[in-house]
């Protein structure tokens, strides 16, 4: 009987199994652990649709401190990118104010989005290393408002405790290449002068201006802030300030990574503290713009 060829064959010549191929959603998995659904507000924050948030807005209006509120929230961007926050605000607030951007979005429409802000920095750029406070009023100035750059005295983070700390770093507003013929202006405060009851005064002059009877006398604050003081993930973020509960002392938030975080309330001093955090690019503390509209025939 003729034996097989198989009999003879060498080990390394033998036929094997091939592999198991992987499962079709090892993709998926792997994408899975990496990806997230929004996170939950922590206690230091009221949730907007709550019931507590919206007797807070509710309260916010009777003391007529929430006149910003309706213009910004019919405004609120998206930011388009993890880093684009200061864009999304930007976007929110020259939307809101009823600014011209002097081109157009889509079609014939001359409309704010964030791929359009693009005047100081690259937006490769911006995606990979976010905005400084005066970068972002910078961009605020080339794009027609007028802009009041406010910084807290600076606090320092040890072990989770803030203590007062001498800020060195240096935050200086960036000479734009070619400032278009409407751009507004920036008034830098003195370094360190906004105090906490300072802080209340700016916030109930532009949330409770009056938006319908005098367009000239609309304003919007823009924070910038650490979340971690807040006790949200994340560090540095912009975001619009909308309404002032003067009774709770409340601050609305109207946080433009919606994809994480919903519309909330923070105690003022609160958001104060999270200003007082030095910028990790500039070591100066962060603090807030008073975006205001500007005509230049007024």
């Amino acid at each position: 009987m003729p034996t097989s060829p198989l009999a003879f064959a060498q080990p390394s010549e033998q036929a094997s199994a091939p592999p198991p191929p992987p499962p079709e959603n090892l993709q998926q998995v792997k994408q899975e652990k990496l990806t997230f659904h929004r996170r939950v507000l922590p206690s230091t924050c009221v949730d907007l649709v709550s019931k507590d948030g919206q007797n807070l807005l509710v309260k916010a209006m009777d003391e007529g401190n929430a006149e910003a509120f309706l213009p910004l929230i019919s405004q609120l961007s998206t930011q388009n990118e993890p880093a684009f926050c200061a864009l999304g605000s930007l976007t929110t607030a020259l939307n809101a104010l009823g600014q011209d951007p002097m081109m157009t979005w889509k079609g014939p429409w001359r409309w704010f989005a964030d791929e359009m802000l693009t005047c100081c920095q690259p937006l490769d750029k911006i995606k990979e290393q976010g905005m400084t406070l005066s970068d972002t009023a910078c961009l605020a100035m080339c794009n027609g408002v007028s802009v009041d750059i406010w910084q807290p005295p600076a606090l320092q983070e040890v072990n989770g405790t803030c203590t007062a700390s001498d800020a060195s770093g240096v935050d200086i507003v960036k000479s734009c290449c070619q400032p278009p013929a409407h751009s507004g202006v920036i008034t830098r405060h003195d370094n360190d002068s906004l105090s906490i009851d300072h802080f209340r005064t700016l916030l109930k002059e532009a949330v409770s201006s009056q938006w319908h009877d005098n367009p000239h006398a609309r304003k919007v604050i823009v924070a910038s802030y650490s979340r971690k003081t807040l006790g949200q993930t994340g560090d540095g973020h912009f975001s619009p300030l909308a309404a002032y509960n003067a009774a709770s002392d409340q601050v609305l938030i109207l946080d433009v990574a919606r994809f994480k975080y919903s519309p909330h309330w923070v105690s003022a001093s609160l958001l104060y503290d999270a200003m007082r955090l030095p910028d990790s690019v500039t070591g100066r503390p962060r603090g807030l713009l008073v975006l205001k509209h500007r005509c230049a025939s007024c």
